[in-house]
C-alpha cells in the first residue's frame, strides 16, 4: 500500500479484492484505524503478527477460518509446548484477535469469527513481587545514603566502555538516587511515573507539598501524592544541585558524561533500585523496582492504613488491586507470628 491513510488503506483493500490484500497490508490498515496510543498499537501489531503466523503454520487461509480456529489458537498459547504464555498475556493476544475480526466485519472483510470468544480463566491473582520489611526499608535508604550501590557505576550511566570509571559528577548522582529511592518508597511511583516528574510538578494543594503524577496509561498528570517531610528532605538538597534548572526540566535527569541534563528512562531507574537490592543481600527474581511500590502499600497496611488509603495512595483503578497489599501484610504479620512456632520441642526426644 502506498499511504498510511485509514480511510484510503481500507478502501485500497477492498477495491484490490480480498484475495490480493497481503496479511501485512490488513494489519497495516487495522493498526492505523486503531484510535489507541502508539505503545498499545505496537502490542496488537505484535500479537496479530503471532495470530497470523500460527494460520500459516497450520496451513490454514485467513478467509476459510472458523471459530474453532480461534479457539485452537488460544490453546496453543496455553500449551505447555514450546513457549507457555501466562493467561494475561494470552487475554492480551485475545483481545488483538476480537478487535481485528469486529474490524474486518465492519469494513465487510470477514465475518466475526472472533465473537464471543473468552479470555483464558486467570488463577487466584498473588502477589509476585516482595515487599520489603521495615528493616530492610531502613537497610536499603542507607545504601543509598552512603553511596554504596555505586561501587560499580553501569555504562547506561556513565556512556563509557569502563565499568569502574569514577567521575567528578559522583555526587549529585549519589544525592539524586537517594532522592529517587526515597521517593518511591514513600509515594509508591512506579518508575515509569518517576522518569514523567518535572521540577514543576512539586506544588502544595491544601498547604500540603505534594507531587503530580502522570500514572501509567494516563495522557495527562491528573493525580497527586502527598510529600511528606521524611521524601521531601532528600528531594531538597538533591535539587540544591539544579540550580537554575527550569519549571518544565525533568526533576531526575542522567549525570553520565554524554547524556547529562537528559531524562532518565525506566529501564536505568530499574538498574539502580536492584543496584540497592543487592547490596543489602535481595537478589532473587521477586525483589525489583516494583518491591518499593509493593512496600508503600504493604506499609500503609501495617500502620493502621485501610483498603481505601492503599487505593488512594498507589491511585489503583479497583480496590481488588489494593487487597494484594492486604495480604502481604496479613501474610508478614502471620509470619512473623507463625503459630507454628508454638511447635518448638514437642516431639523432641525428652532427655
Amino acid at each position: 500500500m502506498t499511504t498510511n491513510n485509514s480511510d484510503n488503506t481500507i478502501t485500497s483493500i477492498k477495491v484490490s479484492t480480498i484475495a490480493t490484500a497481503t496479511t501485512e497490508e490488513l494489519l497495516d490498515a487495522f493498526v492505523d484505524a486503531m484510535d489507541v496510543k502508539p505503545s498499545s498499537r505496537s502490542v496488537y501489531r505484535r500479537s496479530l503478527r503471532q495470530y497470523f503466523r500460527f494460520v500459516k503454520d497450520t496451513g490454514r487461509d485467513l478467509r476459510d477460518l472458523t471459530r474453532e480456529d480461534i479457539v485452537a489458537f488460544k490453546d496453543s498459547l496455553l500449551s505447555s509446548d514450546g513457549i507457555r504464555r501466562s493467561e494475561l498475556t494470552t487475554s492480551l493476544y485475545m483481545c488483538a484477535v476480537r478487535q481485528f475480526y469486529a474490524w474486518t466485519e465492519a469494513h465487510r472483510l470477514y465475518s466475526n469469527i472472533a465473537r464471543g470468544i473468552k479470555n483464558p480463566r486467570h488463577r487466584q491473582r498473588t502477589f509476585k513481587k516482595m515487599h520489603l520489611t521495615s528493616e530492610q526499608g531502613r537497610r536499603y535508604l542507607e545504601v543509598f545514603e552512603s553511596g554504596e550501590h555505586q561501587q560499580t557505576v553501569s555504562t547506561n550511566e556513565t556512556d563509557c566502555d569502563t565499568r569502574h570509571r569514577r567521575f567528578s559528577n559522583l555526587e549529585p548522582m549519589s544525592l539524586r538516587d537517594r532522592a529517587i529511592m526515597t521517593v518511591m518508597l514513600y509515594c509508591g511511583l512506579r518508575t515509569v511515573e518517576v522518569t514523567r516528574l518535572n521540577i514543576g510538578d512539586i506544588t502544595f494543594r491544601s498547604g500540603q507539598r505534594v507531587l503530580l503524577v502522570q500514572g501509567k496509561g494516563h495522557d495527562a498528570k491528573d493525580a497527586h501524592v502527598a510529600l511528606i517531610d521524611e521524601a521531601w528532605g532528600p528531594l531538597e538538597q538533591y535539587l540544591r544541585t539544579r540550580k537554575g534548572a527550569l519549571q518544565g526540566e525533568p526533576l531526575f535527569t542522567c549525570e553520565g558524561y554524554n547524556r547529562r541534563g537528559r531524562r532518565m528512562s525506566a529501564r536505568r531507574l530499574q538498574a539502580i533500585c536492584k543496584e540497592g537490592m543487592r547490596a543489602i543481600g535481595l537478589d532473587g527474581h521477586e525483589y525489583s523496582a516494583h518491591s518499593l511500590r509493593h512496600t508503600t502499600g504493604v506499609m500503609i497496611v501495617k500502620n493502621g492504613g485501610s483498603l481505601l488509603d492503599v487505593k488512594t495512595v498507589l491511585r489503583h483503578e479497583s480496590t481488588t488491586t489494593s487487597q494484594i497489599y492486604i495480604e502481604s501484610a496479613m501474610e508478614e504479620i502471620r509470619l512473623q507470628n507463625a503459630p507454628e512456632k508454638k511447635l518448638e520441642g514437642c516431639f523432641r526426644k525428652a532427655k
